[in-house]
C-alpha cells in the first residue's frame, strides 16, 4: 500500500503483478487468518485507485476481471474499519471516472449502476466509521477483539470440516495491521529508540527544537470531496445511473 500511494503515476509496472498476486492468493488459497485475506482484498482497491485504467487492462489481460470484482464487492457490506471503507470509496470513485471511456469492458459497464450504490453506501459507512473511531467506548478496544474473535470462529470451521468462506460469509474485510504498526510507531517515536518518554529529546539524548510529524498522503484525501467532484464532472452520467437504481 505504500508504495501505491507515495509513488502514483511513478510504479505503473507493477500494477498487474500486485494484483496478480492477491487474486492468485485470494482466490486460489484462500487465507484461514481474516488479516490477511483483509490486506489482499484491499490491494485491489489501492490498484484502482492508483489508476483505474490500468488496473482494468491488467486484470483483463489475465482473466481476472469477475473474480476481482465478486471478491471486492462481497467484501465491501462487512467493512467497518474507516480505512477500508476509505480506501474503497475511493478505489470505486476512481472507477466510476473512467466509465464511460472506451475499452471498459462490458462487465464492468453493465454493473455500473451498482458500482455507484455500493459506493454511496459506503460513503455513509465511512462518516458513521470516523466518528465512532474518533469516540470510542472504554471497552471497545478499536474493533480488535471482535477481528481476533471471528479469525477464531473461521478457524473452528475450518478445522470442523465446514466450507470456509463460504458466499455468505461474505469474505468479511476489515484491516487492520496498518493501523496497529502506525500506533506502535507512533509509541516507539514518542519515546525515542531508547526509550526516552521526553518529546523534546531525541534518541541520543539531544534536546531538539521541532518534531517533524509525518502525514500518510490517503489523510489528506476527502472521499466525500473527491465524490462531489466526480459528481460535478460526470453528473449527468451519474444521474442516469440513479434513474436505474
Amino acid at each position: 500500500e505504500a508504495p501505491l500511494h507515495h509513488c502514483r503515476g511513478k510504479i505503473d509496472e507493477c500494477i498487474p503483478k500486485f494484483l496478480e498476486m492477491s487474486l492468485r492468493r485470494l482466490v486460489a488459497k484462500p487465507p484461514q487468518k481474516m488479516r490477511f485475506t483483509i490486506q489482499l482484498v484491499d490491494v485491489i482497491a489501492d490498484c484502482f485507485y492508483y489508476d483505474p485504467t490500468l488496473a482494468l487492462q491488467s486484470l483483463e489481460h489475465h482473466g481476472h476481471t469477475g473474480a476481482a470484482f465478486s471478491k471486492w464487492m462481497d467484501a465491501i457490506p462487512q467493512l467497518t474499519r474507516s480505512h477500508d471503507l476509505k480506501m474503497t470509496c475511493l478505489g470505486l470513485i476512481s472507477l466510476l471516472s473512467i466509465m464511460q471511456r472506451p475499452g471498459v469492458p462490458a462487465l464492468v459497464t453493465e454493473n455500473a449502476a451498482l458500482v455507484l450504490q455500493v459506493l454511496v453506501d459506503a460513503l455513509s459507512r465511512l462518516a458513521d466509521a470516523v466518528e465512532a473511531e474518533n469516540n470510542p467506548s472504554c471497552d471497545d478496544d478499536d474493533g480488535l477483539n471482535d477481528i481476533i474473535d471471528l479469525d477464531d470462529e473461521l478457524e473452528r470451521k475450518s478445522e470442523s470440516g465446514d466450507a470456509f468462506l463460504e458466499k455468505e460469509d461474505a469474505l468479511v474485510i476489515q484491516r487492520f495491521m496498518q493501523d496497529i504498526d502506525e500506533a506502535k510507531r507512533a509509541e516507539l517515536q514518542a519515546k525515542g529508540r531508547f526509550g526516552v518518554d521526553d518529546p523534546d529529546v531525541d534518541e541520543r539524548g539531544q534536546e531538539i527544537d521541532d518534531i517533524t510529524t509525518y502525514t500518510p498522503p490517503l489523510d489528506e484525501v476527502d472521499a466525500h470531496m473527491s465524490f462531489a467532484e466526480l459528481n460535478e464532472h460526470e453528473g449527468a452520467f451519474l444521474g442516469g445511473l440513479c434513474a436505474v437504481l
